[in-house]
């Protein structure tokens, strides 16, 4: 008798030709074949052994995938022949692959139904939406306090111009008196041009008077 864990489906297998069935995956070892008497029977591929592989898992641990085919089995790309390999959600398990004979293949992707599992998915996706959201309302926050800011300087008066401008006029003013008072302190060249013209002219006049009187 199967645990009751293993009543329920644990485990799906999605067809990637032909189509998208899904087979549910119940009970501690579920098998594909070419025989009738198996889980998956598979009766019009020569390329499928009677019992090509098999599904395992006892309701806890690990889910194995066990190779008994004459050809071997893929799991995403590795090929297993006469062993087991450990099966996570998403494997793709390729029961034929023909590269001559593209029409007979035969996949499956796996899919991990156990509760737990379905649990630790959701509670992921969860937490990434929950950071998601936090990040959102940050970069909200900040814009919301950058148009406050920006709202606040267009709406002050523009009381910064001509206070400026007066400072500015009020610079200028302070320069030209500094300018006259720098002209008032620098002291008055005497006239000496002047002065020199007059005693030139009294030296010719009495050069004069002494020739004359030498003269006469």
């Amino acid at each position: 008798m199967s645990s009751p864990v293993l009543e329920e489906p644990w485990g799906q297998l999605v067809a990637l030709e032909g189509g998208s069935e899904r087979i549910p995956i119940i009970g501690e070892k579920f098998t594909i074949g070419r025989r009738k008497d198996v889980d998956v029977a598979v009766t019009d591929n020569k390329f499928v052994s009677n019992s090509h592989c098999s599904l395992l898992y006892n309701g806890q641990g690990d889910i194995w995938l066990k190779d008994t085919s004459t050809n071997g089995t893929l799991v995403n790309g590795n090929k297993v022949l006469k062993e087991k390999v450990k099966l996570i959600d998403g494997c793709v398990i390729k029961v034929v692959f023909r590269k001559d004979n593209p029409g007979a293949n035969l996949s499956y992707r796996f899919v991990d139904l156990r509760p737990e599992l379905v649990k630790s998915i959701e509670s992921d996706a969860t937490l990434e939406m929950t950071q998601e959201y936090d990040e959102i309302d940050t970069i909200d926050d900040n814009n919301r306090i950058k148009r406050k800011a920006i709202e606040k300087l267009e709406a002050e008066p523009e009381l910064k111009k001509p206070a400026m401008e007066e400072t500015s006029k009020k610079g200028n003013v302070t320069k030209e008196n500094e300018n006259i008072n720098k002209k008032e302190d620098v002291p008055q060249k005497p006239d000496l041009e002047k002065k020199d013209s007059i005693e030139e002219t009294l030296m010719c006049q009495i050069c004069q008077e002494i020739l004359h009187d030498c003269v006469s």
